[in-house]
């Protein structure tokens, strides 16, 4: 009896030291791009993920059941490391930006009103000001719920079964690849929308393709032990209805895991890669809209060019804000940061996202056709102003010709340049790069699937 309280214990230590480990690691989180500009910093990162995640995986169990063998522990640890490696080889600076910027447009941190701004309303009125950021906090709820959860399970699990028994290892070890599956899950999660993401160039995502990559060779490896270990064959992936010779069944696990990689890793990356190319075709075709609008006007000079200089800028102008109004990034942090007059003049949450969007505002196509739209409006005004200068001037149409020319060419450089653009976007592959990452997956995965089993080979177990 006491044994099993020293070792129940010894769990409560464990956990306690994994839920630090989490917070901690979270903390470096926010502060990403920060820390990974020094290498001291992003390795101290990553092997605070590892001990994290050797903690559920391998302490817990151990402590609850008894199982584990020293080898055991040194080849899953050799196994994160190398995930560690990569991702330290493969993490670009811009790849840590973005999912900070990621991070901010999920949860609406930057819209997100003051606390004592939102004392004494109601709470649809707090509800309808801020939704997204409810939203995550009731998402932080259920993360506590189901750790709550888990320790209640594991700890009637520990003292309702035999100290160090089959049925315990069989049970403990279970609840445990849920709580790691539901966990990799969560990390998808906010992966595979980065990866997929429409606001990256090619290297930021072939970045972000290799870190995650990186992360699912780890839950790959994983799973294979597990789902060893606790009984579940490759026969148990196959529905009844459908039988399949002996020797075809040893290959269902290469199947299972080539298509769960192939659901958070090539799919996504495909669908960013298709919704880069239309979102460039879309910034291009829009930017070509105007500068014909533009030329048009100014092409045939006349007494009226002023006027309709004015008419077309205010009709751009009401485009813009449009737009502007239903892209939340560019109106909460690219339209702040232009017009603040100094940094330090921004509010806190800002500031702290100024180098995130200074850095990125050449790839993300929001922030491009925010600063052409700056551009534009600029322009437009000083042609007006250009204009108005000779409104009364008795060489009036002889200014208007020489400016309607001078800014034609201008313009219609302007054009010749994103039509070469819009052609290079139109004519962009991506099934070769996409194809590229497929065979490297497929190769990983019998890589993955017998180092697996040579972890499971080692165990002292009966299986």
């Amino acid at each position: 009896m006491f044994a099993r309280i020293g070792w129940y214990l010894l769990f409560l230590v464990a956990l306690a030291i994994y839920i630090s480990l989490l917070a901690y690691w979270q903390n470096m989180q926010k502060k990403y791009p920060e820390a990974a500009r020094s290498l001291t910093g992003k390795f101290l990162v990553n092997q605070i993920q590892i001990v994290a995640g050797l903690i559920p995986i391998v302490a817990i169990p151990w402590i609850l059941t008894g199982f584990f063998s020293r080898n055991f522990l040194l080849l899953v640890l050799a196994a994160f490391e190398i995930s560690s490696l990569l991702t330290y080889v493969f993490t670009s600076k811009e790849s840590g930006l973005r999912s900070k910027l990621w991070w901010a447009e999920t949860t609406g941190i930057l819209s997100a009103p003051a606390p004592e701004q939102l004392r004494g309303l109601p709470f649809k009125a707090v509800w309808r000001t801020s939704k997204r950021v409810l939203l995550f906090l009731v998402a932080l709820i259920l993360m506590v719920l189901v750790s709550i959860i888990y320790f209640i399970i594991a700890t009637y699990v520990y003292f309702t079964n035999p100290l160090h028994s089959d049925i315990a290892v069989h049970k403990i070890l279970t609840l445990n690849l849920g709580l790691y599956v539901g966990g990799a899950l969560v990390a998808a999660i906010s992966n595979i929308p980065q990866l997929s993401s429409r606001q990256i160039n090619d290297n930021t995502r072939r970045a972000l393709f290799l870190t995650q990559a990186a992360y699912a060779l780890q839950i790959g490896t994983i799973l294979t032990v597990y789902l060893g270990l606790i009984g579940i064959s490759g026969e148990r992936f196959v529905p009844q209805s459908l039988i399949l010779p002996a020797a075809y069944t040893r290959y269902v696990p290469f199947v299972a895991l080539t298509i769960f990689y192939l659901l958070i890793l090539v799919l996504p990356y495909l669908a960013g890669l298709a919704g880069r190319r239309r979102a460039q075709v879309s910034l291009y075709q829009t930017i070509l809209k105007w500068i014909t609008t533009i030329i048009e006007a100014v092409g045939i000079p006349s007494h009226r060019d002023p006027d309709q200089l004015a008419h077309l800028r205010d009709e751009f102008n009401r485009e813009t804000d449009t737009w502007i109004e239903n892209e939340r990034m560019v109106k909460d942090l690219a339209l702040k940061v232009e017009r603040a007059p100094a940094k330090d003049q921004l509010s806190k949450p800002l500031q702290d996202y100024v180098d995130a969007y200074q850095i990125l505002k050449d790839q993300d196509s929001r922030f491009l056709r925010f600063t052409w739209t700056e551009a534009i409006k600029a322009k437009l005004d000083e042609m007006i102003d250009e204009y108005t200068r000779f409104a009364s001037q008795p060489n009036q149409a002889e200014m208007y010709i020489q400016l309607g020319g001078a800014y034609e060419r201008f313009f219609r450089d302007e054009r010749r340049d994103y039509e070469e653009k819009l052609k290079q976007a139109e004519s962009k592959r991506i099934m070769a790069p996409v194809l590229a990452r497929l065979v490297g997956v497929i190769g990983a995965v019998p890589v993955v699937l017998q180092y697996g089993q040579k972890l499971i080979a080692i165990l002292p177990v009966k299986r």
